[in-house]
């Protein structure tokens, strides 16, 4: 039987790498800083995914902390668009809600089952 917390982390790092994708491509044009936050969704994105098959708890906390740090990003745009009395762009807020996602999923698996993990914590 599959562990509850296991589909859990696996959407959280669709999520993540749903975010760097639309982050990358909104990047595209020229925004080469949004690549590197990109960059750091696709390695969250990716950790999470290995975290999720090993249950590995370094890799999950790892794949926070990126997700966390791909979230300044957006979160910066969709502030300086409320800021400037704007409407934010759908490359911001996109990323924004599914890192959200993401960091709300794998905070739930490291507070919910802390032991659940498995007998592997590295």
């Amino acid at each position: 039987m599959i562990a509850w917390w296991r589909p859990l982390i696996l959407t959280a790092s669709c999520c993540d790498l749903t975010a760097g994708a639309v982050t990358a491509w909104w990047a595209l044009p020229g925004y080469v800083l949004g690549l590197l936050f990109a960059l750091f969704f696709l390695a969250a994105g990716a950790l999470l995914m290995v975290a999720g098959f090993k249950g590995s708890l370094r890799l999950l906390v790892a794949g926070l902390v990126l997700t966390v740090i791909g979230v300044l990003e957006p979160a910066g745009g969709v502030l300086a668009s409320a800021t400037l009395h704007q409407s934010p762009g759908l490359g911001a807020v996109l990323p924004l809600i599914a890192g959200a996602l993401s960091i709300v999923g794998t905070v739930t698996v490291l507070l919910r089952d802390r032991s659940g993990l498995g007998a592997r914590h590295s």
